[in-house]
């Protein structure tokens, strides 16, 4: 007497019961007395079973990754269902083989959320191209219940080479095989000559140049030179000031117009030789530019001739025309780049 007792009951709905109520009555008896009871009725609400889910992935859906490495994708699954539901997380298309997902499988309660990460491991030796990657939540009996589609682009690292030549050109525009380009002119005469050469990156990265003449007394960034017997040259490079601002040479590329252009004033027999250098530029924190040489070439001016008593070298400054002028070698530059060009 006056003792009671925990009964547990399962109700289990079948799979073809339609929506709406169902009421379970619950009566209970005594034993000794049979007329002792009592009963209860239960109400029970059925509705169909909606199962859905929600992907969202985290960040871009493309992905750079080189062979033999690896990248997360990180995903949020939340439910649309109005019940627990048994979740797998599958990858599938060309990348689908790559995939490991953390967690693969799990429940996935009403209003519950799940963060899943993808790691993406591509092998050694993939071939460099764009892999679709899908990933497709599916439920407990198979059913797809939503997909997600990324992209995965295989790139291998291309190895940073930077590599620059400078030449002289023949008149094929072809690079001389020597460092040193050799030209004879007249002593005691108003000279020109002329040299064009090719820069080359043959490098894997682009690269800022600049160009830098040195006389053959070692000063530089100057257009007009004296030499130890105060004859006057005129000297120009295309392009030009490179030094302030640098010119861009794309990785494989060839700009094979460049020149150098010499007008030489009465200058006296002998042996000069110019430096052209090409130098990388790298901007510095202060705004300038920082250079490093790269690649050089000379070129050797060789002057024959007899030299001119001062009194007849006097007669003849009397009769010619005022010397040449930066202008003039600039013009004298201006035909040759044209022509090469053309």
């Amino acid at each position: 007497a006056d003792s009671e007792a925990t009964i547990n009951g399962i109700i289990s709905i079948p799979d073809e019961q339609d929506d709406g109520n169902v009421y379970i009555e619950v009566e209970a008896t005594s034993r000794g007395d049979e007329t002792a009871k009592d009963d209860k009725t239960i109400r029970v609400s059925v509705e169909e079973l909606e199962t859905g889910v929600t992907l969202r992935r985290e960040g871009s859906g493309l992905r750079t990754i080189a062979p033999g490495e690896s990248d997360t994708i990180v995903f949020n699954i939340l439910s649309d269902g109005n019940g627990k539901q048994a979740i797998e997380v599958v990858a599938e298309s060309q990348a689908g083989s790559w995939v490991v997902f953390e967690p693969a499988t799990f429940d996935l309660d009403v209003d519950e959320a799940k963060v899943v990460s993808a790691t993406v491991n591509v092998p050694l030796g993939t071939s460099d191209a764009t892999y679709r990657l899908e990933v497709l939540i599916f439920d407990d009996n198979g059913y797809e219940l939503a997909k997600s589609i990324s992209n995965i682009v295989v790139q291998t690292p291309i190895e940073e080479i930077q590599d620059v030549s400078l030449c002289f050109a023949d008149f094929s525009n072809l690079c001389l095989d020597s460092a040193n380009f050799e030209i004879t002119i007249e002593a005691s005469k108003i000279q020109t000559a002329s040299a064009g050469f090719i820069i080359e990156n043959k490098g894997t990265v682009d690269v800022d140049v600049a160009l830098e003449l040195i006389m053959p007394d070692g000063s530089k960034d100057t257009d007009l030179y004296f030499d130890e017997n105060s004859k006057e040259w005129r000297l120009a490079v295309s392009p030009s000031d490179t030094k302030l601002y640098p010119l861009k040479v794309q990785a494989g590329e060839t700009l094979d117009w460049g020149a150098l252009a010499v007008i030489a004033r009465e200058v006296l027999p002998g042996t000069y030789t110019y430096t052209l250098n090409i130098l990388s530029a790298i901007e510095s924190s202060s705004g300038g530019y920082v250079f490093e040489i790269l690649d050089q070439v000379t070129l050797t001016v060789t002057v024959e001739g007899d030299i001119i008593s001062e009194e007849t070298a006097s007669e003849e400054e009397d009769s010619l025309l005022p010397g040449p002028s930066f202008l003039s070698v600039v013009g004298l530059l201006v035909l040759i780049v044209f022509r090469r060009k053309n």
